[in-house]
């Protein structure tokens, strides 16, 4: 099941190899919003979307409300940053 937090997450954006990577905090532990994750490996988002929300790891994601780029609120769906080289 996804956990769905109403606190607006706390971010950092770190570099990861040739792309800058956005982690933001849950429960003292970094999360990774997946959506860049998945635009930037040119891959569709509304497949892997469901991939993440109802495959192995459904346990693990959480959805976030995160201020974007634009200055706007958005929910994101993250993963623990432990898992996102699974």
């Amino acid at each position: 099941m996804i956990d769905i937090s109403t606190a607006v997450a706390k971010s950092n954006v770190v570099p990861f190899r040739s792309a800058m990577l956005l982690l933001v905090e849950h429960n003292g532990q970094p999360f990774v919003p997946m959506k860049p994750v998945v635009d930037g490996m040119g891959l569709d988002w509304k497949t892997q979307h469901r991939k993440l929300t109802e495959g192995r790891f459904k346990s693990t994601m959480v959805e976030m409300t995160i201020v974007a780029a634009d200055g706007k609120l958005r929910d994101m769906i993250c993963m623990p940053l432990r898992k996102l080289a699974g």
